[in-house]
């Protein structure tokens, strides 16, 4: 029965095939008298059916290219008429027919639906390819024994090899020293555990001879060809070298705040925790880093009792007007209860709609500088007072010096002038005439000699200590001095003054002034090439101002800060010992103006 069968089947094949190559109408005749014989043989029309789907599905997967529906088509004419013999089961026949019908139906949907999958597999592969083609990341798989069994094109880019390079290569051979025997831990753990995922930076050498930092996630996957490990791996070496140089810059960041004791703050109102401080702050405050509670609260509990409500109306206002800010405040340690003086700055961060996003700032321990500067005030008084003495003491001198020249040695010269006088009366009487002619002579000459020495004299003693300020005060001495200038230099002098009372001030306090009047004039004489000087001496808010301003060549930036300017550090000085100031104002090539500010409460 097998062997009639396979040689129906055989027959059907042969008489299908050839109705579908040449489509001719004998055919179907053909296939109705194999039909008769199939019934004569004792064949079902069931078996004819299923010897039909088989041989059709063979013609189905043998063709090369074609129509399938219309096979179908064409099979189910060529069936109908191999069918049509059984007309005593006619109703049953139909029934089949049906049945074929939707089997041919589906069998065109599963057709269309494998055809619609292979093109998204294909579309998927493609898509999936060009990913990994394209892909930032080196892509690797890897055998069960670390060989390279496929890297993405991306390994030329980062690793300098071709994409075919590498293959059929261990692995671990070009892995830093330091890093393989941790890889290949890594290596071992994820073969021992499918579907288990890595993570993992090691360093892998580059085509040209140098290390690549790679971070890399791996996954143990396993298929048909095997255990295989597949790698993601991404070039950090910029990234390593970055967070190394960020590093370097923090430590080179706290040694520096160390050194200046310098820390520094981050504050975000409104947050939990919102305060941060850097070591350099957390030691200056005497706190443990570790500890550190991270509240504002932890700020005002170390700021000095007396100095806190200041400080929250300090950091209130900052807030407020969102300005940078700047204070002096006294905090007490946490570690030992010592105090310390800080000088706290501070700038206020907000974002594109103005609203305060967070505050930094940094904290200055000055507490040493703060005793320098007290050190040094204290310094600078003594000096103060020291050259106050030693003014005191040279204008005591002069005026002594002064007085003696004026009266003894003045006193000394006119007697000379009355002997000689007396003298060449005397001679007139006794001496022939004509010698007495050149007597006289002689002896006026000598007399011209005695006035110049004694109005060199007068001179002398009025420059060491002027009458004229202890007889009638500042204001006529110093219009006193102005004309004796005017007729020494030749230059056109003015002054005025709105002084009624003569006696306003002490003579210290006169003599000082009246000193830093004649070093303007010497400068005037010896830099200021000028040819007029206006002299005013008023009282002004409680203050005496005596201005002098020339019209001269001026006087630049650097000369008016010239540390070798011994006359000028001089008035400065002076001034400071009447708690006053001297202000020299101008530039190269135009007028100065020397302006001196006393204030007439003011005693040192």
């Amino acid at each position: 029965m097998e062997t009639e069968a396979k040689k129906f089947r055989d027959i059907f094949r042969a008489g299908l095939k050839t109705y579908l190559s040449d489509k001719n109408e004998a055919s179907l005749t053909d296939a109705y008298e194999l039909g008769r014989q199939a019934l004569k043989d004792g064949f079902s029309e069931l078996a004819i059916i299923e010897m039909y789907h088989v041989v059709l599905k063979d013609i189905l997967r043998d063709r090369n290219g074609g129509n399938d529906c219309e096979i179908l088509e064409r099979s189910s004419v060529y069936l109908v008429e191999c069918l049509a013999p059984f007309e005593v089961k006619l109703r049953s026949y139909q029934d089949l027919i049906e049945d074929l019908n939707k089997k041919n139906e589906q069998l065109k949907e599963e057709i269309q639906n494998r055809k619609e999958v292979d093109k998204e597999l294909q579309r998927s592969k493609d898509h999936f390819q060009s990913l990994i083609e394209h892909a930032q990341d080196v892509i690797t798989v890897l055998d069960g024994k670390g060989i390279i069994r496929y890297t993405s094109p991306s390994i030329r880019r980062i690793l300098g090899y071709g994409k075919s390079e590498l293959l059929g290569r261990d692995t671990f051979q070009y892995l830093h020293p330091r890093d393989l025997d941790r890889v290949k831990n890594i290596f071992d753990e994820l073969l021992a555990e499918p579907d288990r995922i890595r993570s993992e930076e090691f360093r892998f050498k580059h085509r040209d001879g140098y290390w690549v930092f790679l971070e890399s996630i791996a996954k143990h996957v396993s298929d048909e060809d095997g255990t295989r490990i597949i790698v993601n791996s991404r070039d950090v070496t910029e990234r390593k070298r970055a967070i190394k140089q960020l590093r370097e810059n923090e430590a080179q960041l706290s040694e520096a705040q160390r050194i200046a004791k310098v820390g520094s703050w981050e504050w975000r109102p409104g947050e939990e925790d919102g305060l941060s401080w850097s070591d350099e702050m957390c030691r200056i405050y005497g706190i443990d880093p570790t500890s550190f509670n991270h509240t504002y609260e932890t700020f005002l509990e170390h700021v000095h009792p007396e100095d806190r409500d200041r400080i929250e109306r300090e950091v209130t206002r900052a807030l407020e007007l969102k300005q940078p800010f700047a204070f002096e405040h006294r905090i007490i340690r946490g570690s030992d209860g010592e105090e310390r003086k800080l000088l706290g700055r501070g700038q206020v961060i907000t974002d594109g709609k103005g609203q305060v996003v967070r505050l930094i700032g940094t904290g200055q321990d000055i507490t040493e500088q703060k005793e320098r500067e007290q050190k040094l005030r204290e310094y600078s008084n003594r000096l103060r007072r020291l050259s106050a003495r030693i003014e005191r003491a040279r204008e005591e001198e002069r005026t002594r010096i002064a007085r003696e020249v004026h009266d003894e040695l003045g006193q000394m010269l006119t007697v000379l002038k009355m002997d000689i006088s007396m003298l060449s009366g005397e001679l007139k009487k006794k001496i022939d005439p004509e010698i007495m002619d050149f007597l006289e002579r002689e002896t006026q000459n000598i007399l011209k000699r005695i006035n110049t020495i004694i109005s060199s004299v007068q001179r002398i003693t009025a420059e060491l200590r002027p009458e004229v300020l202890d007889d009638l005060g500042l204001k006529d001495a110093i219009e006193w001095q102005a004309q004796e200038f005017a007729e020494r230099s030749g230059l056109r002098v003015n002054f005025n003054s709105n002084i009624s009372n003569p006696n306003m001030l002490d003579e210290e306090q006169s003599t000082i002034i009246f000193r830093i009047f004649q070093e303007t004039l010497t400068n005037i004489i010896r830099h200021a090439q000028a040819s007029k000087v206006d002299i005013r001496l008023d009282i002004e808010d409680e203050c005496l101002v005596l201005v002098v301003r020339d019209n001269g060549i001026g006087i630049t930036e650097e000369q008016r800060e010239a540390s070798a300017s011994l006359g000028l550090i001089g008035m400065r000085e002076r001034t400071q010992l009447l708690g006053g100031t001297v202000r020299i104002e101008g530039k190269e090539n135009e007028q100065t103006k020397v302006m001196l500010q006393i204030p007439l409460d003011k005693r040192d």
